[in-house]
């Protein structure tokens, strides 16, 4: 059996290489006209120009936009390039669902890396065209850049399913004592993604539906457009009123229902009625394992693309009939919050701006007594999403190297205690299972849970310690400064006439060399912290830390850029 990092590696090498590198912004074009028809009926002028012309002359569109980027939405281990074009259109077109829109046309901004193989992007083109298929959905443009990963930006438009009145679903349109409804199976998709994101493909053999409804979502289109169509067969008054005398209200589940249902009742709260035994098998399944109830993995899983909805108790009767699908979820309530049998629910969904994404919010870990789960989940998130990079950026190879973030942990007690995540010793850091993070207690050191913490586990304490706003820390190998160190002495190391080198040598402090593991190693570097985001340890690479774990990988690989620099000019 391989080790992750081969069957990573050969999942990559056999689905995203192969195939002439793209090498001009027309051969890219070219693949987008392979596979998807310039001029329609309501795009007569067809691509190729600054702005899409749209005939729909009298009409109102429905329009959203939606990113989809490497490492933020998808992995390129466990995604096929198909996968990835497909789910791109899909997640978008889910938008237009909770308006209860007919999709009509998109727009799509593509992200490519330099070196990017012709096939792989043939193929991601390939899936979305079968999506847009599906859908009946035509691209009419959009532009094409170059960036550091791959992705791409789409933005969807459609029309009301009754033109002339231009009726759309929306938000916060409910009243206390409202229906809350679901349509679609939540948690299901983010039982897919955190056991992807422990085995890859390998998990498909025991989560195969859980796995596809994170990789394939299929947006619910023919239950937004049914809705819409009940919510305008109870409407009374004129055609100008339409909108506001309509109580049903609707949005899809993408960062899961704890987060979204706050924004789908606004000021309201819900009363969520959710049993366990009405959840699907490989939700209750994962939870079993986890150790949490089911109903906390449905209703923090995000990527669902659900529909969640409202109507008045007198038209649920109609809603359950013209979508027999759909499941009462509990009812909008006066009082804000959202609340499962009674109790306030206060784990959040998935949010950009407080987690590394992709997200793995349940944890195995969450059947013991050492803190809650959302909160180790983000941690491991935080460290696989800087090893992984630092990886990827050849700063760190095989099992060398380690990191940990500081996590603020509420036990059972309600009281929080400071905890350091580190990476357990032999952990292969081109991608982190929950198996290879380790958790102790930074008053003292005591390991709390998993196995052997790193060898340098003091020295991260250490700098902890001595830093108090530090968040994070990270020590990789870069082989450039490594091969420098073995050249000259620290003094000479990245002295170059230029300003970098100047404004990034001020960032570094230098310790000599000292027993790995040692407590003059740990002391020595958690000086140098003090007054350093970055510290060279000789002989033994490079520790970066900081307030914020995505500001030391760049750190990293600007100082390893500048050895490489002085290398080659050393050896002109």
């Amino acid at each position: 059996m391989h080790g992750p990092q081969n069957w990573q590696t050969e999942f990559v090498a056999k689905h995203w290489s192969g195939g002439g590198v793209i090498a001009s912004e027309d051969a890219c074009l070219a693949l987008i006209h392979r596979h998807f028809p310039s001029r329609t009926a309501h795009t007569p002028v067809g691509r190729g120009h600054d702005c899409a012309e749209l005939a729909f002359a009298g009409h109102s569109l429905a329009l959203s936009a939606d990113a989809f980027m490497q490492e933020s939405h998808f992995r390129l281990w466990y995604f096929t390039p198909q996968d990835a074009g497909r789910k791109a259109l899909a997640r978008c077109v889910s938008d237009l669902a909770a308006a209860g829109a007919r999709p009509l046309g998109f727009a799509m901004c593509l992200t490519l890396p330099r070196g990017m193989g012709e096939t792989v992007l043939d193929a991601f083109l390939q899936g979305m065209a079968a999506a847009a298929a599906e859908y009946a959905i035509t691209l009419a443009g959009g532009d094409i850049s170059h960036g550091p990963r791959f992705g791409c930006t789409l933005t969807v438009w459609g029309e009301s399913v009754a033109p002339d009145k231009g009726f759309y679903l929306r938000r916060q349109c409910a009243q206390p004592g409202d229906v809350l409804f679901l349509c679609g199976e939540p948690g299901l998709a983010h039982v897919g993604l955190c056991m992807m994101e422990k085995q890859g493909c390998a998990a498909k053999a025991h989560y195969p539906a859980a796995c596809a409804a994170n990789v394939a979502p299929h947006p619910r289109l023919a239950e937004g457009i049914t809705l819409a169509r009940v919510a305008l067969n109870q409407i009374s008054g004129t055609t100008q009123k339409a909108q506001a005398t309509s109580r049903m209200s609707l949005m899809d589940v993408s960062d899961g229902l704890a987060q979204d249902l706050p924004r789908l009742l606004g000021p309201l709260g819900a009363e969520i009625t959710m049993e366990d035994a009405s959840l699907h098998p490989e939700v209750r399944a994962f939870a079993l394992e986890a150790g949490v109830p089911a109903s906390h993995v449905a209703l923090i899983g995000a990527e669902d693309y659900a529909l969640v909805g409202t109507v008045e108790p007198e038209l649920w009767p109609a809603v359950q009939q013209a979508v027999p699908g759909a499941r009462f979820l509990g009812t909008a309530s006066a009082t804000p919050g959202v609340r499962l049998h009674g109790n306030l629910f206060t784990r959040h969904g998935f949010d950009h701006f407080t987690a590394a994404a992709p997200q793995v919010e349940i944890s195995p870990w969450a059947n013991t007594t050492q803190g809650d789960p959302t909160t180790i989940g983000r941690g491991y998130a935080t460290l696989n999403d800087m090893c992984h990079v630092a990886w990827q950026r050849g700063m760190l190879a095989g099992f060398n190297g380690n990191a940990s973030c500081l996590l603020e942990v509420t036990g059972n007690a309600e009281e929080t205690a400071q905890q350091v995540l580190i990476t357990r010793s032999g952990a292969a850091k081109s991608h982190l299972g929950l198996e290879d993070v380790s958790a102790v207690a930074l008053e003292n050191g005591t390991l709390l849970h998993g196995k052997a913490a790193s060898t340098e586990a003091g020295m991260h304490l250490a700098i902890y310690k001595a830093c108090p706003t530090t968040r994070a820390v990270l020590h990789t190998h870069p082989p450039h400064l490594l091969a420098l160190g073995l050249r000259l002495p620290p003094e000479q190391r990245l002295t170059l006439p230029l300003f970098e080198a100047d404004a990034f040598r001020a960032k570094l402090a230098f310790v000599p060399a000292l027993p790995p593991g040692s407590a003059a190693l740990a002391e020595a570097v958690a000086q140098a912290s003090k007054t350093h985001p970055a510290v060279w340890l000789e002989g033994h690479g490079l520790v970066t830390h900081g307030p914020d774990a995505t500001t030391l990988t760049p750190l990293a690989e600007e100082l390893e850029q500048l050895a490489k620099v002085q290398l080659m000019t050393l050896n002109s």
